[in-house]
């Protein structure tokens, strides 16, 4: 079967297996060490991020939408009736 080389190299970047064997984009490396420097220098930005956690998992929960601590990437939400 012949694919054309952008959607081999897009497989190896998101599919499964090679998700966590291959490595970050400089622009996405980049962002992360700005996103951590960025809650490093004022600790109001974490206490926010926490508040704005708890908002979420308080609103969830009153739509009936089981929730999952984030970090694993096998779990969703779901909607109860």
């Amino acid at each position: 079967m012949q694919v054309q080389k952008k959607l081999i190299d897009w497989l190896k970047v998101r599919a499964r297996p090679f998700l966590f064997s291959t490595s970050l984009t400089p622009g996405a490396a980049a962002a992360c060490i700005e996103a951590i420097d960025i809650m490093e220098s004022d600790p109001l930005t974490m206490e926010k991020l926490w508040e704005n956690g708890h908002y979420l998992k308080a609103g969830l929960k009153k739509f009936r939408v089981r929730h999952w601590p984030l970090g694993n990437t096998y779990h969703t939400l779901h909607y109860r009736r």
